[in-house]
């Protein structure tokens, strides 16, 4: 069904004349290597042509069978055109977040969520509100190196522990160059 071709004309052609030609040598090698070696099994993802001649990316999942004396192969085929398509317009919005967050004036930023609560990630408004001029440097810090008043931070942890979230919570924070500033906290 996925390629349009019927049981018997499948049949009837060459497993070759399926291969996109652009990958055809990286397939076709699999295959002589599977049908001359132990391997049992292997899986890869390619294009294969249609019937229409147009390609189709799909996951091959080839094995080896046997029934009784008989031997042979099968070959699974899974359409995942679908799944590149999500894939490629994943990584396209990725860009466009990380553009927009990039060019924001607002402190953006993610943090491992765990009593370490290590920065893995901020935009550079994030960077210029904590003086911090190098992303590797707010790397080997955690949010909570930046409280003041451990008071503020013990009631942030708390709100924090009782309701999954901060929002927009008023705190002094204290910036690498020892200044202190007054910022929002949403989290």
């Amino acid at each position: 069904n996925i390629l349009g071709y019927t049981s018997d004309e499948l049949l009837k052609i060459s497993i070759n004349d399926l291969f996109n030609r652009e990958k055809e040598n990286m397939v076709s090698y699999l295959f002589e290597n599977f049908l001359n070696g132990t391997e049992n099994s292997f899986g890869t993802v390619t294009k294969l042509v249609k019937k229409d001649q147009q390609t189709v990316d799909v996951a091959l999942d080839v094995s080896r069978i046997s029934f009784g004396e008989k031997k042979g192969i099968t070959i699974l085929i899974r359409d995942v055109s679908k799944d590149k398509k999500i894939e490629e317009e994943l990584v396209i919005k990725k860009e466009q977040f990380k553009s927009l967050t990039k060019n924001i004036d607002i402190g953006i930023f993610r943090t491992t969520f765990d009593r370490r609560a290590k920065f893995i990630e901020a935009n550079p408004a994030t960077l210029e509100i904590l003086g911090i001029e190098e992303e590797e440097e707010l790397f080997k810090k955690n949010i909570f190196d930046l409280f003041f008043e451990s008071t503020e931070k013990r009631a942030f942890l708390s709100e924090l522990s009782k309701e999954g979230k901060v929002k927009n919570k008023i705190i002094q924070i204290q910036r690498n160059n020892n200044e202190f500033v007054v910022v929002s906290v949403s989290i």
